[in-house]
């Protein structure tokens, strides 16, 4: 999940009646839902893909709804305990969303909110995880309304946090303390529900893991962590120094099962749920042959570090500013300023403002001319130095990997977006990802579906789910076209 600033979402707390009006509420929607819900919608792994009650293949196209995972905790909005973020109270318009021809939502959930247990937050704040007392109750709703609309479901442990410590960011891997009770809880309320998925943890990234375990072996067995990340109220954070353990993959499947659940499971990898490189070594036993790999691949963004002086050029001053072409209609160009000149106003060194945002897989190939300058100079380029060009497995040179991965089980995509600021033009990640996914029979599913006006990851720009500009408009004339 890319970071969201949560302080500024908070609408006006809800009273105790609303409360128990929404739960009056949700029981009537759940009991219609489920009356409602299409028999046929159900999902199963069939070797390397996932398919219906009916045995068709199913290609899952759809977004992340979030909410869920935080503002129960946050402590506002307890009527509604996915925070009408998606612009409208009691989660997303289920039709407009279908407008786009989507076929399937995933919802992020938060371990505490759904267990139900108090926790304290980095400010040493007590919390009461579900305000409202209506977490569970609301979860289910906008299952079966989903399902009734026609929608296959993701069940995301999206935030989990070990001991007391409040689940409000990212923490490295799910815990040995509290994620087997929420597995076996969440797959014992949905295991007779077959169009519903699991995702067992979010981002997996294992930062300050024990030097005796193995990066792989914690993910799937699980580990011990030296520290893990805390949140408090207006966003303050600290890093706990505290020795925890965090759960594996394997155990979390074990819990599913014990459950008596059936459903499929998703398991994702290292590095924010990116690197794929261990998983066919590591995926765990799952008795029921009803696992699939989960991808989030975002955009591979690089920022100039260094600029040498490739051309000199002339009428140059310290202090001017030089600006270099915008890279394409998504992306923003580098911006130095100049710091030494020689004879003529001849650039000798130059320092960066800003270091811009190129896409890794269309970086400059040799020396960049300037675009423009706040003086009189002219003809100056420069070689771009990048700081950490790594092989990250959104890099399309790793795709074929990924697709030896999804020869072997069905692969989702649970995380992916781009750049929608208005006035965005196209979305050049996605314009090359989602044809590869096409071709190899990969299931997406876009982040998010939310009305957040940020300038990247946002789908729609409205409840009604007008798309936004760059990547929401891409992604959907590439669900809504699709066959």
């Amino acid at each position: 999940m890319p970071p969201v600033n949560l302080a500024a979402r908070k609408p006006g707390a809800a009273t105790g009646r609303r409360a128990r009006l929404l739960l009056a509420i949700t029981a009537l929607l759940l009991a219609a839902a489920n009356a409602a819900a299409d028999p046929a919608l159900a999902l199963r792994v069939q070797g390397n893909r996932l398919v219906d009650a009916k045995g068709q293949a199913v290609r899952l196209r759809g977004a992340s709804y979030s909410g869920f995972e935080f503002a129960a905790i946050q402590g506002w909005s307890p009527s509604d305990p996915s925070g009408a973020q998606a612009g409208h109270p009691g989660g997303p318009d289920w039709a407009a969303m279908r407008t786009w021809r989507a076929n399937a939502v995933r919802l992020p959930l938060n371990e505490a909110s759904w267990l139900g247990y108090r926790c304290t937050d980095a400010t040493g704040v007590a919390r009461n995880p579900d305000p409202g007392g209506n977490y569970r109750a609301a979860v289910k709703a906008q299952v079966a309304q989903a399902n009734a609309a026609g929608l296959y479901v993701i069940l995301d442990l999206h935030w989990a946090a070990p001991a007391a410590s409040c689940p409000m960011l990212q923490t490295q891997m799910a815990d040995a303390d509290h994620a087997i009770a929420f597995w076996q809880s969440v797959a014992g309320e949905f295991k007779n529900a077959p169009a519903v998925a699991f995702e067992l943890y979010n981002e997996p990234y294992l930062d300050g893991l024990s030097m005796l375990d193995s990066p792989w072996h914690a993910l799937t067995r699980g580990g011990t962590l030296r520290y893990y990340p805390a949140a408090g109220a207006n966003g303050a954070q600290r890093r706990v120094e505290s020795s925890w353990r965090s759960t594996g993959m394997q155990a979390m499947v074990e819990a599913v099962r014990g459950a008596g659940a059936a459903n499929v499971v998703l398991v994702g990898g290292l590095a924010y749920c990116n690197d794929l490189s261990g998983w066919l070594e590591n995926m765990p036993a799952d008795p029921l042959g009803q696992l699939a790999a989960a991808w989030h691949p975002y955009p591979p963004v690089q920022f100039v570090r260094s600029a040498a002086v490739a051309a000199a050029g002339q009428g140059y001053a310290v202090g001017d500013t030089i600006t270099l072409p915008r890279p394409d209609t998504v992306y923003s160009p580098a911006v130095f300023g100049v710091t030494a000149t020689g004879s003529g106003g001849a650039v000798r060194g130059v320092g960066i403002v800003d270091g811009g945002a190129y896409l890794q897989t269309r970086l400059p190939d040799g020396a960049v001319p300037q675009a423009r300058s706040s003086g009189s100079g002219r003809g100056a380029a420069f070689s771009l130095g990048f700081a950490n060009k790594s092989s990250t497995w959104s890099m399309p040179a790793n795709w074929p990997a990924v697709a030896r991965i999804s020869a072997r089980v069905p692969l989702v995509i649970t995380e992916t977006g781009e750049h929608n600021e208005r006035g965005t033009a196209g979305s050049p990640f996605l314009q090359e990802l989602l044809p590869y996914a096409d071709a190899h029979g990969w299931s997406v599913i876009g982040w998010g579906w939310n009305v957040w006006g940020a300038a990247d990851n946002v789908l729609i720009s409205d409840g009604a789910g007008t798309p936004t500009d760059g990547y929401g408009r891409v992604f959907h004339d590439w669900i809504s076209g699709a066959p």
